[in-house]
């Protein structure tokens, strides 16, 4: 129950931060925009308003608009106000998914890096030592009522009968074959569990990653409605814009590459390092 309880947390911390980051980033971009707006709609003159433009380039290259003159400022703050606000929010989750991408990769490695290894990840297996157990049955009987020993394949030549001396009950214990049926079993269980773990901890990477390749292209189509309004001026020097994506290392099988289960969380600071 503990367990649960700490993972039902867990998620919820992660949904508040990934809420958290995507009202942010929309409410910079789009919060830069109505400044920008409510101060276009404050200006009187021709000579305010041509000074004002000339003065925020890099505010409008900032939000993908081409504002170079009063009629481009009329269509973006004005006539498609509505219609740029939407690609702006397109453009803000993307910028937020990259964000939580990256954010995943940095979180998952230093947790899978820096977690308190034991049986219950898989990093340790109890050995099996064989000691005896006091029971008048035979060994057919003795492994039926242990799981674990019929999931390690045990048979009735894995177990041994002794009697010390001056003993009147038997004790069956395991033979050398039985013991080493038994740590390979909670080896291979071991590593199984850890496996799983690390798998659980790629599949949060990979689902960030899915939302922002998703996000990214929404955002690729937002900036072509962006490119839409305005622009009728002289436009400047084309400041190219960085988005985050995932590649493949080998590029005839397309550019997209979920993080692999096996070794993976060793190779993700280098993963992180080409995002940047």
């Amino acid at each position: 129950m503990q367990r649960e309880a700490e993972a039902t947390k867990k998620k919820m911390e992660e949904q508040k931060h990934a809420a958290d980051t995507l009202g942010g980033k929309t409410g910079d971009l789009v919060g830069s925009f109505k400044v920008l707006q409510s101060q276009w709609k404050s200006l009187k003159t021709e000579a305010d308003k041509k000074e004002w433009i000339k003065n925020n380039q890099t505010a409008f290259d900032n939000l993908n608009l081409s504002v170079w003159n009063v009629n481009d400022a009329y269509d973006v703050f004005v006539k498609n106000a509505p219609k740029v606000v939407a690609a702006l929010k397109a453009i803000a989750e993307a910028e937020a998914y990259q964000d939580l991408y990256k954010d995943a990769i940095k979180k998952k490695a230093s947790e899978w890096d820096n977690r308190s290894g034991s049986v219950d990840t898989g990093d340790y297996y109890r050995v099996e030592k064989g000691k005896g157990h006091e029971m008048g049955i035979t060994p057919d009987e003795a492994i039926k009522k242990n799981q674990e020993w019929v999931k390690a394949g045990l048979t009735s030549n894995d177990v041994v009968f002794e009697k010390a001396a001056g003993q009147v009950t038997s004790y069956y214990k395991l033979a050398q074959s039985g013991i080493d049926k038994i740590n390979d079993y909670r080896k291979k269980q071991a590593q199984r569990t850890n496996k799983e773990l690390e798998s659980g901890y790629t599949n949060t990477i990979n689902h960030y990653g899915d939302l922002m390749d998703a996000a990214n292209a929404k955002a690729e189509e937002a900036k072509a409605t962006l490119s839409t309004f305005g622009g009728t001026g002289t436009r400047p020097s084309a400041h190219p814009t960085t988005r985050t994506t995932r590649t493949h290392p080998d590029q005839n099988k397309g550019n997209k590459e979920d993080v692999a289960v096996a070794g993976s969380l060793s190779n993700l600071e280098k993963q992180l390092s080409e995002l940047q």
